[in-house]
């Protein structure tokens, strides 16, 4: 469920790869909706989800995957 509020501030790009870098899968999945993920962005983080909650433990780790693949289905049907 989506609470209506002031956006969150924006998380700059180097913080984010910082995070993916660090392997810090709990930080980036908190984060988000505050950072602007390009699909290899994208892939880094499924890869981490893979490696560090393939069962899908952590929270929103699930959620980001199915999203992950939706935009990946889109972007496939725009070709």
């Amino acid at each position: 469920m989506f609470v209506a509020g002031p956006p969150l501030p924006h998380i700059p790009f180097s913080r984010a790869i910082a995070a993916l870098d660090a392997k810090q899968l709990a930080w980036i999945l908190a984060h988000e909706g505050q950072i602007s993920m390009n699909p290899e962005y994208e892939a880094g983080v499924l890869q981490l989800i893979a490696e560090q909650d393939p069962e899908h433990k952590l929270e929103g780790s699930a959620e980001f995957a199915q999203r992950a693949q939706a935009r990946g289905d889109r972007r496939e049907l725009k070709r």
